[in-house]
C-alpha cells in the first residue's frame, strides 16, 4: 500500500493533515479489497486520526463501520474489543 505508506512518511514530517487527506482517498481501494480484516483495520485507523484531531462524530462513523463488517467477523484475538473500548473513550472525549 503506496498511499498508506506515504501517508505515514507525512505524519513523521509532522504533516498530520496530509496524512489523513493521502489516508481517505484510499478509501475506494480499501473497500475494493473485500477484505474484512483490511476494511476494519482501515476504519479503525482513520477514526483514529479523526479522533487526533478532535472530529469526533467522524472518528465515531468509521470505528462503528469497522465493527460491523460481517457478522461473523472473526477478531484476531490481540484486536479483539480494542475498537469498541476506543468509541468508548470517544464518547467520554465529547462528555466533556
Amino acid at each position: 500500500m503506496l498511499n498508506s505508506n506515504l501517508a505515514n512518511a507525512y505524519a513523521n514530517k509532522g504533516h498530520d493533515h496530509t496524512r489523513l487527506k493521502v489516508f481517505a482517498d484510499i478509501h475506494p481501494i480499501i473497500l475494493k479489497t473485500k477484505n474484512p480484516q483490511i476494511i476494519r483495520n482501515y476504519h479503525h485507523r482513520i477514526g483514529s486520526y479523526y479522533y487526533g484531531f478532535n472530529e469526533l462524530d467522524k472518528a465515531l462513523e468509521h470505528l462503528y463501520k469497522g465493527i460491523f463488517i460481517e457478522e461473523d467477523f472473526v477478531y484476531h484475538p490481540g484486536f479483539a474489543g480494542a475498537t469498541e473500548i476506543f468509541i468508548a473513550s470517544v464518547y467520554f472525549k465529547k462528555t466533556k
